[in-house]
């Protein structure tokens, strides 16, 4: 729950909200409940912040939670209490100097108090500084009708550092002679930036992120990471005319590292291209729409070759959509399917599910209505009143 941002006398904002969570869980096993759980979690938070200055901006933060977490294990006649509670408080300042560098610092103080087995508190401090400064470059391009490329890249450089604290009180003691943890860090963003078509649209076709840190208490350098999104047809996407759309697109994103101690690419990677194509008719009637989506998402990595794909087919009163079908190369396995069917039923409309994930599959259904869809019935009302339903 949110309360909105309010104005204070002298310019400051705050911010103030509240979370209150309760949930219940249960475990089942061959048809049997071995296990249920609930969990309790009401949370705070606020955030106070200064008019700008010119010179400087300040912040601060601070939120406060508590939990209460019950876990029963019925084939064994246990119970397991987890409780504890949080804070969270934080101050940052920031600046813009000469027009291109942007400056910040924050300190933060956290705190989790153990109520639960031995009770105990266990406070933290850190400290942090950055600088970025973004840089521009204009490229003239004048074809396929694109009017120019802007390349943005902006560096950033920062240092985080976390005090040894002594158990002592409340507050604890820091000890700012004794470093628990300290790094440098270090970053390049890459941003790609297009104008297209007759009225010089500015569309975002990709960025490239390279980011390494340095632990300063170990003196290990952490491998490259490099991660990147593009999405090249983006300024050739065809634009709704009259009753037909037609769309292609593809979406590329990678992210892998390299070692630069060891000078040899990193063992974690992931290649994920996404291709849609929408082919669509209408008319001036209402739900009158009919045509076909796919889509087909490719996971490539280390560990895994997966393929996931989706095809929806709209014809007037119906819609079909096999949501997902995967398949795992490297087990030569069906992972994953998922087929929609909704009927339209005038202000009312009738889904019905069939899923499965593995060896293991479901059902569900439910009628909703059009305008009111959380005014709903289907397989979970009926399970009510009939268990053996699953």
């Amino acid at each position: 729950m949110s309360f909105g941002t309010r104005t204070l006398p002298g310019g400051w904002d705050i911010t103030p909200s509240a979370a209150f969570v309760r949930t219940f869980e249960r475990a089942d096993s061959a048809g049997t409940d071995t296990a249920a759980g609930t969990k309790l979690t009401p949370s705070g938070y606020f955030r106070l912040e200064s008019p700008d200055y010119g010179i400087t901006r300040l912040s601060f933060t601070e939120a406060l939670s508590y939990s209460d977490s019950r876990q029963w294990t019925k084939n064994l006649g246990t119970l397991t209490v987890r409780r504890f509670w949080r804070n969270a408080a934080g101050a940052q300042a920031t600046q813009r100097l000469f027009g291109a560098f942007n400056t910040n610092q924050s300190l933060s103080f956290t705190q989790t108090g153990i109520l639960s087995d031995t009770p105990s508190i266990q406070p933290a401090y850190s400290a942090s500084l950055g600088v970025s400064f973004p840089m521009y470059k204009v490229f003239g391009l004048e074809v396929f009708g694109l009017h120019g490329l802007l390349h943005t890249a902006t560096p950033a450089f920062g240092l985080n550092y976390e005090p040894a604290v002594l158990p002592g009180g409340f507050l604890g003691r820091p000890r700012l002679d004794s470093v628990q943890s300290a790094s440098l860090t270090a970053s390049l963003e890459n941003g790609f930036q297009v104008k297209a078509g007759p009225d010089r649209r500015k569309l975002d076709i990709g960025r490239l992120r390279l980011g390494t840190s340095h632990d300063l208490k170990t003196g290990r350098l952490a491998p490259v990471s490099a991660d990147l999104s593009i999405n090249p047809l983006l300024p050739f996407r065809a634009a709704d005319t009259g009753r037909s759309r037609r769309r292609f697109d593809v979406r590329i994103d990678a992210v892998g590292s390299f070692d630069a101690g060891e000078l040899k690419p990193g063992e974690d990677y992931s290649l994920r291209t996404n291709l849609m194509w929408d082919w669509m008719t209408h008319d001036s009637l209402p739900g009158s729409e009919r045509g076909i989506r796919l889509n087909a998402n490719h996971v490539f990595g280390r560990s895994q070759n997966m393929l996931i794909g989706s095809v929806t087919a709209v014809i007037p009163g119906w819609s079909i959509s096999l949501n997902s079908l995967g398949y795992n190369f490297a087990l030569r396995q069906l992972t994953d399917y998922s087929l929609t069917v909704v009927k339209d039923l005038h202000c009312w409309e009738a889904l019905v599910n069939l899923s499965g994930l593995g060896k293991t599959w479901r059902y569900d259904f439910e009628f909703r209505i059009k305008k009111l869809p959380d005014v709903r019935f289907g397989k979970s009302t009926f399970r009510t009143f009939l268990p053996g339903i699953r």
